[in-house]
Order: structure tokens, then C-alpha cells, then sequence
């Protein structure tokens, strides 16, 4: 798949939750959120510009995809710019729609932690506003 457009620094990304344990009660991400896949990354997606329907839409997607059920906990806003300033590239695949794939965890596993909660300290809060 072409890559999609490049990511700009002040882009929001959102990590979406698909398991009640990723997040405190408070709706601060916890590290578990941020843990790469068995391909090293982790799953983003560009929601600037992107209407609360179409935010839930694509947060439907997710859930299906990772849970194979509806389970509509929301998302945690990110910075692209703060996630590349702390040494993670973007790879703007857009498959599917509007996603990007967070990369620089390497293959040691013995780093993915340090590096998920590094991830996890700079993102925002859990949002759910996009399905009121």
C-alpha cells in the first residue's frame, strides 16, 4: 500500500481503547495502551478534521477489528509531534482510512514497556465525546 500523506507535527492522533484495563478511572492511559503488536507498531489514527460521526465510525472499526465486538471506551488524544520528538516514526499507511502506524520499538522486546509508557505519559486523557 502507498503511503498517505505525510503526518504534521501538530496532528492529533487517537489511540483507541478496546479494553477497560488500558485506562485509570480517571481515563489516564496506562501503558497496556501503548504496547506494540506482534509487528513492532502501534495502530493510530488522524482525527483532525474529522467529524464526532465519523470518529465514531472509525472507532467502531477498531473495536470489530480488536475485539470483535462493540465496546466503545473512546480514545486517548496524541500529539504527532510529541510522539516523533521522543524518537517515533510515523508510517502514514492510511490502510484502513486515516491510519498510522506509531514505529521505533525495534525487536527487543525488553524495551517495548519503557517505551509504551513513554507513550502512554504524553498522550491525553480518555475521550469518549465523539459519541454524545
Amino acid at each position: 500500500m502507498p503511503p498517505g500523506k505525510p503526518v504534521a507535527r501538530k496532528e492529533t492522533l487517537a489511540r483507541f481503547s478496546v479494553f477497560s484495563h488500558e485506562v485509570l478511572k480517571d481515563g489516564t492511559p496506562k501503558v497496556d495502551l501503548f504496547m506494540p503488536d506482534p509487528s513492532h507498531t502501534v495502530s493510530v489514527f488522524r482525527i483532525d478534521g474529522l467529524s464526532n460521526a465519523l470518529i465514531k465510525k472509525v472507532n467502531n472499526t477498531v473495536d470489530m477489528a480488536r475485539r470483535k465486538k462493540l465496546v466503545n471506551y473512546g480514545y486517548c488524544p496524541v500529539n504527532a509531534g510529541s510522539v516523533m520528538d521522543n524518537g517515533f516514526p510515523l508510517d502514514p499507511n492510511d490502510e484502513p482510512k486515516h491510519h498510522v502506524n506509531i514505529e521505533g520499538f525495534g525487536p527487543d522486546a525488553s524495551t517495548y514497556r519503557a517505551k509504551a509508557l513513554l507513550l502512554s505519559q504524553i498522550a491525553g486523557k480518555l475521550t469518549d465525546a465523539h459519541f454524545k
